[in-house]
């Protein structure tokens, strides 16, 4: 399990987890990225457990890549 690196704790319910279809390593990178600073990391596994989408990153937090790739079209020639 690659998460236990992202400072996730190996147990039954992240294992639990990690057998689900929807889940995969975009996927909870993508929670973990989505969380406040204040928020804890069991409320991302929460929210992975319900099936939740991810939460949209604020356009501060982007790198310029991610800018890019979201707001390409957005682009003149």
């Amino acid at each position: 399990m690659f998460w236990i690196g992202l400072g996730i704790g190996r147990n039954k319910r992240t294992e639990a987890l990690a057998i689900m279809e929807h889940v995969n390593p975009q996927y909870i990178c993508a929670h973990l990225k989505g969380l406040k600073k204040k928020d804890s990391k069991g409320l991302a596994i929460m929210r992975m457990e319900q099936g939740e989408d991810p939460p949209e990153r604020s356009i501060e937090d982007m790198s310029d890549e991610e800018k890019r790739a979201k707001y390409a079209e957005w682009e003149q020639y």
